[in-house]
């Protein structure tokens, strides 16, 4: 059936998409900030997941259940999987790259959310001040590169509006040889490369490694 839209901040698009048409954010392959459980229906895992927990948007698609439960302090984007009936069942995490961001996700979800282990593992999960700053920058530069009127904006028009704003023009030749220019060509290959396969490596934190206390 057509895929429910009940708010931008739950659901963005059809989970169901392929990565390469879609972003990534429900594939948990792709995002690991996606907690996966596979569980029986009525089963006691099941029930300690779920709880009382407020479940605020959810969808099915033959990947499972797709929930966005609200927390205290966060929201968190679960995914009860389809379980085999000799399974037992559990939480399931991948032992790939993101590892650390993936047992974060779980530690977020599961503990209380005043404890340690949770507020570092929610920290864990967000973006730094810089990657933020970098990702708006770059999304503006590619608004301005798509303008609807089909006007294409000129490196010097870039610069002055979304880079250095405020900044006096100043005479040609010198913006031609000034290291502006060349600060605003690199962030325009940059927006465009993201555009076309790289966001998730501006997202991608800055280090592996997370504190231990979300390991436990």
């Amino acid at each position: 059936g057509e895929w429910p839209v009940r708010g931008a901040s739950n659901f963005l698009f059809d989970p169901c998409l392929p990565t390469a048409h879609s972003p990534a954010i429900w594939r948990h392959e792709d995002n690991p900030g996606v907690v996966v459980v596979q569980a029986h229906d009525g089963d006691a895992l099941l029930e300690a997941t779920l709880g009382r927990r407020k479940i605020i948007a959810e969808a099915q698609t033959e990947r499972g259940r797709h929930l966005v439960i609200a927390g205290p302090r966060a929201r968190h984007r679960v995914l009860v999987a389809k379980c085999v009936v000799s399974s037992p069942g559990g939480y399931l995490v991948a032992a790939d790259g993101p590892l650390d961001l993936r047992l974060a996700a779980l530690s977020a979800f599961l503990a209380h959310p005043s404890c340690p282990r949770a507020v570092v593992a929610r920290a864990a999960l967000k973006p730094s001040v810089y990657q933020a700053y970098r990702l708006q920058l770059l999304l503006a530069i590619l608004d301005r590169l798509d303008h609807p009127s089909g006007a294409q904006p000129t490196m010097r028009q870039i610069a002055s509006d979304l880079i250095y704003p405020g900044t006096s023009g100043g005479r040609a030749i010198d913006w031609k040889t000034s290291s502006r220019r060349r600060q605003t060509q690199r962030l325009v290959a940059e927006a465009r490369h993201m555009r076309d396969e790289g966001y998730r490596a501006l997202l991608a934190p800055a280090s592996s490694s997370i504190s231990s206390n979300t390991h436990r």
